[in-house]
C-alpha cells in the first residue's frame, strides 16, 4: 500500500468554472457519495441545507448528525466524510471565498468552534428552500440572459446570508456584535486559521492586529472564554491530529510541516494540548 503523505483536497474548480456550485442532494446521491468518498478537505466553503431524513458525517474526529430541517457549514480545511447511513435530502452550495460576502464570512468564521447543525423552524426552512430553488434555476441558465453573473452573485449571497443570519440569531453574544472587542476577536480567529503555521505567539498576532498583547488576550477571553494561546494551540493541534490520523508522516515530518524545527518541542506542545503524545494519539485512533 502506498504511503499516505497528505490529506486529499477537493477543489471546486474541478467541478465548476464559476467556482460556485448549487445542487439538490437526495438519498441516492448521499448513498453513492458515502460509499465512494474518503475523508478529505475542501478548498472552498460548503453550505448544507438538510431538509429531511438523517445524515451522519465525521468532521475533524467528531460525528455529527443532521436531522430534519437543519443547516450546517463546513469551512475550508476541515476534514470530513459522509457516514455510511446517510439518507438525507436537501441542498448544498459549494463556493470559493470570492463568492461570499465578507460580512457573512465574519459571522461564520468567528463561530467556527460553535458551528454545529442548527435546526430551523418551518418559516425559516420555507424561506431558505425558496431561495435555494431560485438560485439553482438561475445558475442552470447562467449566461442565458443579461447580467446573469451579477444576479447569480446576489442570489448566492442571499442564500449564504440566510445561513449567517440563522447562526447570528442563535449567538448568545449578539448584543456585542458591533463592539470593538468582538471585532478584534473575529479578526484574530480569521488570522489564526490562515497563519497558524507561521505565527506562534500571542505577541505575534497582537502585532499583526496593531494592538497590545494584553488587550488582544482580554478581548478574546471575554468573547470566547479562552485566552489567545488556547486558540493558537487548538488550531495547531487540530491540524496535527488530522495529519497523524489521515497520513503516514512521522512526528518529525508533521512538526516541520507545521512550522516547528524542534520535534521534541512540538511533541511537548501537542501532548499538553491533546492530553496524549502524538504517537499515542495515532495508536489510539487507528485501532
Amino acid at each position: 500500500m502506498a504511503r499516505k503523505t497528505s490529506i486529499p483536497v477537493h477543489s471546486i474548480s474541478d467541478r465548476s468554472e464559476l467556482g460556485l456550485e448549487v445542487r439538490k442532494v437526495n438519498r441516492v446521491t448521499m448513498h453513492e457519495e458515502s460509499a465512494s468518498e474518503t475523508a478529505h478537505r475542501d478548498d472552498h466553503y460548503l453550505f448544507v441545507f438538510h431538509e429531511k431524513g438523517t445524515t451522519r458525517l465525521m468532521l475533524d474526529f467528531e460525528e455529527l448528525v443532521l436531522e430534519g430541517s437543519t443547516i450546517f457549514c463546513i469551512l475550508p480545511g476541515q476534514v470530513h466524510r459522509l457516514g455510511q447511513s446517510a439518507d438525507g435530502e436537501g441542498w448544498m452550495i459549494a463556493a470559493e471565498i470570492s463568492w461570499v460576502n465578507e460580512i457573512y464570512l465574519d459571522v461564520l468564521e468567528a463561530q467556527v468552534s460553535q458551528l454545529r447543525p442548527l435546526a430551523l423552524n418551518e418559516g425559516e426552512a420555507s424561506v431558505l428552500r425558496d431561495a435555494m430553488q431560485l438560485f439553482s434555476r438561475v445558475t442552470e441558465r447562467a449566461g442565458a440572459f443579461p447580467l446573469s453573473s451579477h444576479i447569480i452573485r446576489n442570489l448566492a449571497n442571499t442564500c449564504i446570508g440566510l445561513f449567517a443570519a440563522a447562526y447570528l440569531e442563535k449567538d448568545q453574544s449578539t448584543e456585542n456584535a458591533e463592539s470593538r472587542p468582538r471585532s478584534i476577536t473575529r479578526q484574530f480567529r480569521k488570522l489564526v486559521a490562515k497563519e497558524y503555521k507561521t505565527l506562534k505567539s500571542p505577541a505575534a498576532y497582537a502585532a499583526a492586529l496593531n494592538i497590545s498583547p494584553s488587550y488582544l488576550n482580554e478581548a478574546v477571553k471575554d468573547n470566547t472564554g479562552f485566552p489567545v494561546s488556547y486558540w493558537i494551540h487548538r488550531e495547531i493541534t487540530m491540524e496535527a491530529r488530522r495529519m497523524l490520523y489521515y497520513t503516514d508522516n512521522n512526528v518529525k515530518e508533521i512538526a516541520w510541516a507545521l512550522g516547528y524545527e524542534d520535534p521534541a518541542y512540538f511533541t511537548r506542545l501537542f501532548t499538553k494540548a491533546a492530553g496524549s503524545s502524538p504517537q499515542q494519539f495515532r495508536k489510539d485512533y487507528r485501532k
